[in-house]
């Protein structure tokens, strides 16, 4: 699913968190991209049963297609304090929460490659492989649609 950007992480966060409030525990998981100029956004809304059952692995979990996506590039990035790290110094964070009857995974990442086009799609290939998820689409359905208004509304965009 492709978000338009948010100025505000705090705006960012609450689509994320309405997309979760509008999930069961049956829906499939959602991935979210939001990019931007260097930096890019991406979010995993997902029913609890696809995650880690101990909370102290979700973050290593949800950076895992992105660690993935580096090394694709030949980048040797790693895992560490909560992000990921290249040659000692930190370009991405991920906050992880539960919001319902899901997780919620936001991260960002300032690209530490070329970016190509299409990056969303390799991305999206990554995570696929990793999770073994499959994405039918990227358009939201009218529940998801009518969370990510409402939340939008509560901030000035």
């Amino acid at each position: 699913m492709r978000v338009a950007p948010v100025a505000e992480d705090a705006g960012r966060w609450a689509i994320y968190a309405a997309l979760a409030g509008a999930q069961r525990e049956t829906d499939p998981p959602i991935a979210v991209w939001v990019e931007g100029s260097r930096r890019h956004d991406f979010a995993f809304i997902v029913p609890r049963r696809f995650a880690p059952g101990k909370p102290s692995r979700w973050t290593a979990w949800a950076l895992a297609p992105a660690i993935a996506l580096c090394r694709q590039f030949g980048v040797a990035a790693y895992y560490e304090d909560g992000g990921l790290w290249l040659g000692g110094e930190p370009f991405a964070e991920c906050r992880v929460e539960a919001v319902g009857e899901c997780l919620v995974a936001a991260s960002w990442m300032t690209i530490p490659f070329p970016v190509e086009r299409h990056l969303e799609d390799q991305f999206r290939v990554r995570v696929e492989a990793q999770y073994d998820w499959c994405f039918e689409t990227s358009w939201p359905n009218p529940l998801e649609s009518n969370a990510v208004a409402e939340a939008r509304s509560e901030y000035a965009w």
